[in-house]
Protein backbone atom coordinates (compact mmCIF):
# COMPACT_ATOMS: atom_id res chain seq x y z
CA UNK A 1 0.00 0.00 0.00
CA UNK A 2 1.41 3.54 -0.98
CA UNK A 3 0.52 6.35 1.55
CA UNK A 4 -2.75 8.65 0.51
CA UNK A 5 -0.58 11.70 0.65
CA UNK A 6 3.13 11.48 1.08
CA UNK A 7 4.70 12.71 4.36
CA UNK A 8 1.30 13.83 6.18
CA UNK A 9 1.56 10.67 8.81
CA UNK A 10 4.53 12.24 9.75
CA UNK A 11 3.83 16.15 10.42
CA UNK A 12 0.24 14.85 11.65
CA UNK A 13 2.41 12.66 14.24
CA UNK A 14 4.58 15.62 15.16
CA UNK A 15 1.75 18.44 15.24
CA UNK A 16 -0.09 15.70 17.89
CA UNK A 17 2.96 14.79 19.89
CA UNK A 18 3.95 18.85 20.43
CA UNK A 19 0.08 19.65 21.23
CA UNK A 20 0.04 17.18 23.42
CA UNK A 21 3.04 18.22 25.38
CA UNK A 22 2.12 21.48 25.27
CA UNK A 23 -1.11 20.51 27.31
CA UNK A 24 0.49 18.40 29.35
CA UNK A 25 3.28 21.02 30.39
CA UNK A 26 0.74 23.58 30.60
CA UNK A 27 -1.08 21.30 33.61
CA UNK A 28 2.27 20.23 34.56
CA UNK A 29 3.73 23.61 35.17
CA UNK A 30 1.05 24.68 37.58
CA UNK A 31 2.30 22.57 39.99
CA UNK A 32 6.32 23.64 38.80
CA UNK A 33 6.83 19.95 37.91
CA UNK A 34 8.58 18.86 34.14
CA UNK A 35 6.96 16.29 32.30
CA UNK A 36 10.00 14.16 33.18
CA UNK A 37 9.80 14.45 37.07
CA UNK A 38 5.84 13.14 36.01
CA UNK A 39 6.85 10.56 34.40
CA UNK A 40 9.38 9.18 36.88
CA UNK A 41 6.76 9.89 40.11
CA UNK A 42 4.11 7.80 38.10
CA UNK A 43 6.37 5.04 37.37
CA UNK A 44 7.21 4.63 40.73
CA UNK A 45 3.48 5.15 42.18
CA UNK A 46 3.37 1.48 40.10
CA UNK A 47 5.85 -0.17 41.97
CA UNK A 48 5.58 -0.40 45.57
CA UNK A 49 8.88 -0.92 46.44
CA UNK A 50 10.50 1.02 44.55
CA UNK A 51 12.97 0.33 41.55
CA UNK A 52 17.28 0.40 41.25
CA UNK A 53 18.23 3.49 39.30
CA UNK A 54 19.12 1.14 36.19
CA UNK A 55 15.73 -0.78 35.87
CA UNK A 56 13.95 2.76 36.43
CA UNK A 57 16.07 4.49 34.14
CA UNK A 58 15.19 1.50 31.18
CA UNK A 59 11.59 1.87 32.07
CA UNK A 60 11.54 5.50 31.08
CA UNK A 61 10.82 7.00 27.79
CA UNK A 62 14.18 7.07 25.70
CA UNK A 63 14.06 10.71 25.37
CA UNK A 64 15.88 11.70 28.26
CA UNK A 65 19.73 11.81 28.67
CA UNK A 66 21.02 10.60 32.28
CA UNK A 67 21.65 14.02 33.23
CA UNK A 68 18.11 14.90 32.90
CA UNK A 69 17.29 12.25 35.01
CA UNK A 70 19.21 13.57 37.69
CA UNK A 71 18.14 16.22 37.55
CA UNK A 72 14.34 15.47 37.93
CA UNK A 73 15.37 12.78 40.78
CA UNK A 74 17.02 15.81 42.73
CA UNK A 75 14.00 17.83 42.26
CA UNK A 76 11.58 15.18 42.96
CA UNK A 77 13.79 14.31 46.49
CA UNK A 78 14.02 18.43 47.36
CA UNK A 79 9.86 18.06 46.76
CA UNK A 80 10.14 15.48 49.46
CA UNK A 81 8.17 12.69 46.57
CA UNK A 82 10.63 9.88 46.60
CA UNK A 83 13.90 8.72 48.48
CA UNK A 84 16.62 6.22 48.10
CA UNK A 85 15.90 3.28 50.11
CA UNK A 86 19.19 1.47 50.10
CA UNK A 87 19.43 0.34 46.69
CA UNK A 88 15.93 1.57 45.35
CA UNK A 89 14.10 4.78 44.59
CA UNK A 90 10.92 5.10 46.49
CA UNK A 91 8.10 7.27 46.04
CA UNK A 92 6.76 8.89 49.60
CA UNK A 93 3.33 9.21 50.65
CA UNK A 94 3.86 12.75 49.57
CA UNK A 95 4.99 11.62 46.11
CA UNK A 96 1.95 9.21 45.99
CA UNK A 97 -0.29 12.47 47.07
CA UNK A 98 1.25 14.34 44.25
CA UNK A 99 0.94 11.48 41.77
CA UNK A 100 -3.08 11.58 42.42
CA UNK A 101 -2.86 15.25 42.12
CA UNK A 102 -1.10 16.01 38.67
CA UNK A 103 -2.10 12.57 37.42
CA UNK A 104 -6.13 14.82 37.86
CA UNK A 105 -4.24 17.48 35.34
CA UNK A 106 -2.93 14.76 32.69
CA UNK A 107 -6.06 12.93 32.97
CA UNK A 108 -8.06 16.18 31.44
CA UNK A 109 -5.13 16.15 28.71
CA UNK A 110 -5.77 12.76 27.79
CA UNK A 111 -9.73 13.38 27.67
CA UNK A 112 -9.36 15.96 25.96
CA UNK A 113 -7.18 14.35 22.92
CA UNK A 114 -10.01 11.37 22.84
CA UNK A 115 -13.10 14.01 22.25
CA UNK A 116 -15.00 12.31 19.82
CA UNK A 117 -13.24 9.29 19.15
CA UNK A 118 -14.54 5.99 20.03
CA UNK A 119 -13.18 3.49 22.40
CA UNK A 120 -12.65 1.37 19.05
CA UNK A 121 -11.28 4.13 17.10
CA UNK A 122 -8.80 4.50 19.91
CA UNK A 123 -8.00 1.50 19.75
CA UNK A 124 -7.71 1.09 15.75
CA UNK A 125 -5.21 3.95 16.04
CA UNK A 126 -3.08 2.79 18.65
CA UNK A 127 -2.93 -0.48 16.77
CA UNK A 128 -2.03 0.59 13.56
CA UNK A 129 0.61 3.10 14.98
CA UNK A 130 2.12 0.19 16.96
CA UNK A 131 2.02 -1.51 13.68
CA UNK A 132 3.66 0.77 11.83
CA UNK A 133 6.34 1.61 14.31
CA UNK A 134 7.30 -2.21 14.39
CA UNK A 135 7.89 -2.20 10.54
CA UNK A 136 10.30 0.52 11.17
CA UNK A 137 12.16 -1.37 14.09
CA UNK A 138 12.30 -4.91 14.09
Amino acid sequence: MTAPTPGRLGIVLQQLDRAITAAVDSELADHSTSRLEWQMVALLSRHEDGLPWAQLERLMPPAWSETEFSQAWTAIEAAGWGEIDGDRWVLTDAGADAVATLGEGVQRVRDQVAQGVSDEEYRITLDVLERMRDNLTM
